[in-house]
């Protein structure tokens, strides 16, 4: 059971987990995979893709990714042999995701 006392906590922790929320689309990617922040704040970010054995193959650095209502960013990814890659997104803060991604 939860006192009033709890709730601000409740909410403090939910709204910490909405500050940094990427997604991505589309999946699987073609040419282009974009980043696109969902919620909270503009957040600069360094996004990193890497291959199954852990090697960077693509990178774009000092991102600024926006509300969602501002757009998306994209990554080049073309380039890239037919695989699932893992793109890690970055953030300055220190907060980082990470989503796996098919390039076909």
């Amino acid at each position: 059971n939860h006192t009033a006392e709890d709730i601000p906590i409740i909410r403090s922790f939910a709204s910490s987990d909405e500050i940094f929320s990427p997604n991505t689309f589309p999946n699987p990617v073609v040419d282009r995979i974009y980043v696109r922040n969902q919620f909270g704040e503009v957040k600069q970010v360094h996004l990193a893709v890497f291959d199954l054995q852990g090697r960077l193959v693509a990178q774009k650095t000092n991102v600024t990714l926006t509300p969602q209502t501002d757009g998306a960013v994209g990554l080049e990814v073309g380039h890239l042999t037919p695989a699932t890659y893992a793109l890690v997104i970055r953030a300055a803060t220190g907060e980082q995701q990470t989503i796996q991604f098919v390039k076909r």
